[in-house]
């Protein structure tokens, strides 16, 4: 206790604000884990089945798959999950140069639940869309953005702010390896004539994924600089922090 009362006022706010953050994480921490012990097979409509799985399967040209998901929860919601789902896929199903997949991630009572499509028949290049769900099994209830921006103790402006730091990391890396030159393509000129971004926030998706928060965001991924390296799924997907 002395010590603590030694300390500068400046000192001090650093010793507060870090065992808030710790607190926070601790909360963040038992909202995922305290239920992992809960049988969800409950609640499921098909118990033999994945909370999500693939309800049709088709390549074309032995190299773009069309995977269809179905969530299969026995919530009276989930109908209409589905069917939007189908009419959201539904435009590129017969699409022969187009994929589909999806991806789901179970973080205690939250299920995190992403549909990923990808267009290469569209005019100017690929085109990458991406719609999510995130749903409380044990409330039955579907979770808004808002409400699990404040799960995190995150705001808007957070996701905002974290994805143009995932941006401009990018970019900088690129320069390092020297796929653009700083004079001639500034950020600017990437971010928006080649990454055909206007908006930080548009069509991103938020997933919840080992306990973090990150934001699904689509960009054009079409080059001819040879920087495929950058288009893995993981630079689609943004962590999102202070």
């Amino acid at each position: 206790m002395e010590r603590i009362k030694e300390m500068d006022i400046s000192t001090k706010k650093k010793l507060v604000i870090g065992l808030a953050v710790i607190c926070i994480g601790l909360i963040i921490t038992y909202y995922f884990t305290s239920n992992r012990r809960v049988d969800y097979s409950k609640i499921k409509k098909e118990n033999n089945k994945n909370m999500v799985y693939t309800i049709s399967s088709k390549t074309d040209e032995k190299i773009f798959i069309k995977e269809i998901p179905h969530l299969n929860l026995n919530f009276e919601f989930v109908d209409n999950i589905n069917n939007d789902v189908n009419t959201y896929v539904s435009s590129l199903q017969d699409t022969s140069h187009a994929t589909i997949s999806y991806d789901y991630n179970i973080n205690g009572d939250v299920l995190s639940y992403v549909i990923k499509m990808i267009n290469y028949d569209y005019e100017v290049g690929p085109k990458i869309y991406f719609k999510g769900y995130n749903i409380n099994l044990k409330k039955k209830k579907i979770i808004t953005d808002q409400e699990l921006l404040d799960l995190f103790g995150y705001n808007v402006e957070d996701v905002e702010k974290s994805i143009e730091k995932g941006f401009k990391s990018y970019y900088k890396d690129m320069l390092k390896k020297g796929y653009y030159d700083s004079e001639e393509c500034d950020y600017d000129c990437f971010i928006h004539s080649y990454r055909d971004v206007e908006n930080y926030l548009d069509d991103v998706v938020l997933y919840v994924k080992g306990g973090k928060l990150y934001a699904y965001k689509p960009f054009s991924f079409y080059s001819i600089l040879g920087d495929e390296e950058y288009f893995k799924e993981k630079h689609f997907m943004f962590l999102i922090g202070k």
